[in-house]
């Protein structure tokens, strides 16, 4: 399972309910993707954020395959 939160308005960087989730570690989920129209790609600790625009590039997969897809390893600045 990959969450996903889509912002439209230009806090898209606060993002309280997403990083609640994910601090749950019984969930066992490790990352997520947050799409704005911010045009810049980067990752803030677990968080990858993307332009909406990103999305066509999405695929059903299984949850190991889209985590790969969608998360790789990127020479990006964190935050």
């Amino acid at each position: 399972m990959l969450p996903i939160e889509v912002k439209s308005g230009k806090d898209y960087t606060q993002h309280s309910a997403l990083t609640r989730f994910l601090a749950v570690k019984d969930y066992g989920i490790d990352h997520a993707v947050v799409l704005s129209n911010e045009r810049m790609v980067r990752r803030v600790s677990n968080v990858l954020f993307l332009p909406i625009y990103y999305v066509m590039f999405f695929h059903s997969r299984p949850a190991e395959a889209l985590e790969s897809l969608i998360l790789p390893e990127l020479d990006m600045p964190s935050l």
